[in-house]
This record gives C-alpha cells, sequence and structure tokens, in this order.
C-alpha cells in the first residue's frame, strides 16, 4: 500500500428534521473502505473558516471528494467560488491540492464536482443508473491492461457527464453508453469515478488496485 497514511474526506450536508440542524455527514461504509487499505480517513467539516488550514495541520497527504447531494457550484474566478458551504469547501480544498500536486479522487458527486471546476457540465434525469450494476465500456488499453475488459461496478445517481460535456482538461475513460463512468486529468493526479468503491461492489478489486495507484501517483506516469 501507499505510503500515505491520512486521507481528507468531504462531507455531505444533511438537515436533521427533529432537531432542525444542519449537519455534516459520511457514511460508515467510507471509514470501513479506507481502513481496509491501511488509511486514516480525516473528516474536513463544511463550516470551517479555512478547511485548507485544517487540511495541512491534520496532516493530510490526499484528498477524497465523496458523494452526496447536488453540485452548485459557481466558478467566478481564480480564487472565487460560490454554491452550497459544501461546494465552497470543496473548491478551497482541490485548489490547493492542484497547486501543490496532492492526489485527488472524486466518487459520484466528487466526479460531477471536478468536471464542473474545469468548465464541463452536468446533465440531470439519467435513466438506468439508479441502484444498477452495469458492465463498463474501458476507453484506454492502458486501464484495460491495467483492470480488464469487463468491469462491473454498482451504480447510483441521476445527474451525470455526458461525453460530449467532459471538461476539455479531462480525459474519459470508462463509459456507459454515453454516460461518463471515470475520468482523469491530463496534468494533475486526479482520478475521479461516478461509482462507489465504498459501498459493496463487483469491481472491489478494480476498486482497491485504482486507489493505490492514485495515492501512490502512478496514474501520470501509467496514463
Amino acid at each position: 500500500m501507499s505510503s500515505i497514511k491520512k486521507v481528507g474526506l468531504t462531507l455531505r450536508l444533511t438537515e436533521e428534521m427533529l432537531y432542525k440542524e444542519l449537519r455534516d455527514s459520511l457514511s460508515n461504509d467510507w471509514t470501513l473502505f479506507l481502513n481496509k487499505m491501511g488509511l486514516m480517513p480525516v473528516l474536513i467539516p463544511n463550516c470551517l473558516k479555512d478547511p485548507v488550514e485544517y487540511f495541512i495541520s491534520s496532516g493530510c497527504e490526499a484528498l477524497i471528494l465523496t458523494n452526496g447531494e447536488n453540485v452548485k457550484l459557481v466558478k467566478k474566478g481564480n480564487n472565487e467560488f460560490s454554491g452550497t458551504r459544501r461546494d465552497v469547501t470543496e473548491a478551497k480544498l482541490f485548489k490547493y491540492s492542484l497547486e501543490n500536486s496532492i492526489p485527488v479522487i472524486g466518487v459520484c458527486r466528487g466526479m460531477q464536482f471536478i468536471n464542473v471546476y474545469f468548465g464541463g457540465k452536468l446533465t440531470e434525469g439519467i435513466k438506468g443508473h439508479v441502484t444498477e450494476s452495469h458492465q463498463l465500456e474501458i476507453k484506454s488499453g492502458r486501464y484495460e491492461d491495467s483492470f480488464g475488459a469487463d468491469i462491473i461496478t454498482n451504480s447510483y445517481h441521476n445527474v451525470g457527464v455526458l461525453l460530449n460535456d467532459v471538461a476539455e482538461s479531462l480525459t474519459p475513460w470508462a463509459v456507459k453508453e454515453c454516460v461518463v463512468e471515470a475520468v482523469h486529468h491530463v496534468k494533475y493526479p486526479v482520478v475521479a469515478i461516478q461509482w462507489h468503491p465504498e459501498r459493496k461492489n463487483p469491481s472491489w478489486e478494480v476498486d482497491m488496485k485504482l486507489f493505490d495507484m492514485v495515492l501512490k501517483r502512478k496514474i501520470l506516469t501509467c496514463f
């Protein structure tokens, strides 16, 4: 496994109706998945004045943009962002990670966020991708060599990225028909997937290997 031990995870914004509280939350599946890989998750609240300082002081060496609610990010300039509290927190963390060559993995909403950050678009109302399992079409020979051609994953999204709406700096390497299932950045150690590695998944061996490759920064040298 990678020498990286602490990984920062972004959190879902949820409203607890009984207590009328806005909360940060994360499925226990993430902790269980990362512990299996020998990684310590560091949960990053959405209400911090300086999430980057928290990320640094906590000793995080990689960033995972997790799943959750829809992306509302609007990028106004190099250093200005608007959207939900979560969107702004993730934008600050993502920008810092890019500037410092810190490995980033986006999962489901995380992939959608990354695409929007780099200028791509999202489509709502995608059919056949909620609580389904399906086979991926691998678009890269090198990914096929590493993971095989018969990858079957879970799927839990009705918002996604179509092939024509991928940001220019991102390269799709897996699709399901016209819906993009995985991308990597052409320059930075950034990989994003639409499926959920933390949940029960037929492709768990691929997920473990992919995470290991990204965290070791092999993704740039291999692909």
